[in-house]
């Protein structure tokens, strides 16, 4: 026993320590409940996030290769308003090459020639090269 506490203050302030401790615990077992219970749901946000910047990802690869398809469909439709629909007729080698020859002859810029004749722009560009406007004026 304390000489300065009388017996039943001592008992009180041992009974509101152990209230204390108590109430300390439960809050902490408490707060590890839910950091626990916050921790997993970042988680699971953070996998939903990933897919979703994949599926974005994916769409922009899509949105890219549809656009490329529509380039190619306006450049045939150029064609074919400029030099009429034999002009865009699935190609054999020989005939794609002939309306190539023609369309370079008339004045069709490689693109459209590329898409007329179904050949890469290497190849179209070759064929202005050797038939366009510029090489009959140049021999």
């Amino acid at each position: 026993m304390s000489a300065f506490l009388p017996e039943d203050v001592e008992a009180y302030a041992l009974a509101a320590f152990h209230a204390a401790f108590l109430l300390a615990v439960l809050w902490l077992g408490a707060w590890a409940v839910f950091w626990r219970g916050t921790t997993a749901e970042l988680a699971r946000l953070d996998a939903e996030l990933q897919r979703q910047k994949y599926q974005v990802s994916a769409s922009e690869a899509e949105a890219r290769r549809l656009a490329g398809l529509i380039r190619q469909l306006e450049d045939r439709q150029v064609a074919e308003a400029r030099f009429g629909a034999a002009a865009v007729a699935p190609r054999t080698q020989a005939n794609g090459y002939d309306i190539g020859i023609r369309m370079a002859g008339s004045g069709a810029s490689d693109a459209e020639i590329a898409a007329a004749c179904g050949m890469s722009r290497e190849e179209a560009a070759l064929l202005q090269r050797l038939h366009g406007r510029r090489a009959r004026t140049a021999a």
